[in-house]
């Protein structure tokens, strides 16, 4: 399956329009998620490259970075099911799958394998306004609707705490988060691309709380400035690891932006998994028909159904399962 080349695509990436799209470039070919109630967008980086996941429903799968149509294929796990369909938060740290939504995230483990474990039980940070993480060194951080208040998640469920934002921006959804090497960004739905400042080394003990708890009032607070124009799309953003690269935004009526500058605070986007493990399922193949899945081929004499809200595709009997493109009619 084809790596995602992040050498070429290294700015914010999103789901727009059918495809994955960094910049206004076509990174991956994803059109037959169409039908199939597509979300939760986040990326892997292995050793050997950098590999896209993308949730069909409540199924997650991984699809190849091609923007050729006629090679666009997806590779699903079937060792579980998603709790959310479709997440509008998702976010990647070493070889966990995050997501979820409503201020709840859930945990899938060992997506660089076959057998990725999917965990029922999830976290509750008790801040539904939060749409999208991103992945900070064992950390997932998000930003509130309305700059209402910034909430870091410790990777392990072990305790999150939730900082005020000194200049709140009412009205305004960020509905995507970005880890880079300057820090954390999120897009603003006033077409702004933030960074958020934070030093989380300055969160005392005392701050963090247990999952369904009540965060406690905590001195470290968090700033927002604009730094270029949101990219287009919808759903949550991912990217690959390095320095933000803003380059020929999509269009918009707004001057082509600067890349900023490093920032003076210590923050470190996600690590590469320590892995040379790779997913590599043969077997099996679950089809996308028109966007519904099915464990046989499309066919030449395939008649295409009405899609349906939720997608409830029938599990092949091995671990993964490939989604041909090219079965498509």
């Amino acid at each position: 399956m084809a790596a995602l080349d992040c050498a070429a695509h290294g700015g914010p990436l999103r789901f727009d329009g059918g495809a994955i799209v960094a910049n206004g470039i076509t990174a991956a070919d994803v059109s037959y998620f169409q039908n199939a109630n597509p979300g939760g967008l986040a990326l892997y980086e292995a050793q050997d490259g950098a590999y896209p996941l993308l949730a069909a429903s409540d199924m997650l799968c991984r699809v190849a970075a091609t923007a050729d149509t006629s090679q666009a294929t997806a590779r699903c796990f079937t060792s579980g099911r998603l709790e959310v369909d479709a997440p509008p938060a998702a976010a990647v740290l070493g070889t966990t799958y995050y997501y979820g939504d409503a201020g709840v995230l859930y945990a899938v483990h060992n997506v660089h394998t076959d057998a990725a474990v999917f965990e029922a039980a999830g976290f509750d940070f008790r801040e539904p306004a939060v749409r999208d993480v991103a992945p900070v060194d064992t950390y997932l951080v998000g930003v509130a609707d309305g700059a209402a208040a910034l909430v870091v998640v410790k990777a392990d469920f072990t305790g999150y705490v939730a900082l005020a934002v000194e200049s709140a921006l009412p009205g305004v959804v960020f509905d995507a988060a970005f880890a880079f090497d300057e820090g954390v960004y999120v897009a603003g739905s006033d077409g702004t691309l933030y960074k958020v400042d934070v030093d989380l080394g300055t969160i005392d003990d005392n701050c963090w709380a247990d999952s369904g708890e009540a965060a406690p009032a905590c001195a470290a607070t968090a700033t927002l400035s604009a730094a270029g124009p949101a990219p287009a799309g919808t759903g949550s953003g991912t990217n690959c690891a390095g320095a933000l690269e803003l380059g020929t935004a999509a269009p918009s009526s707004e001057p082509a932006p600067t890349t900023p500058g490093p920032s003076s605070r210590p923050t470190s986007a996600r690590p590469t998994a320590p892995t040379t493990a790779t997913y590599r399922p043969t077997q099996s193949p679950v089809h996308i028909c028109n966007g519904v899945m099915q464990t046989a081929p499309c066919g030449p004499t395939y008649v295409p159904t009405p899609s349906l809200p939720t997608i409830k595709p029938v599990p092949a009997p091995t671990r993964g399962s490939c989604v041909h493109n090219s079965d498509l009619r």
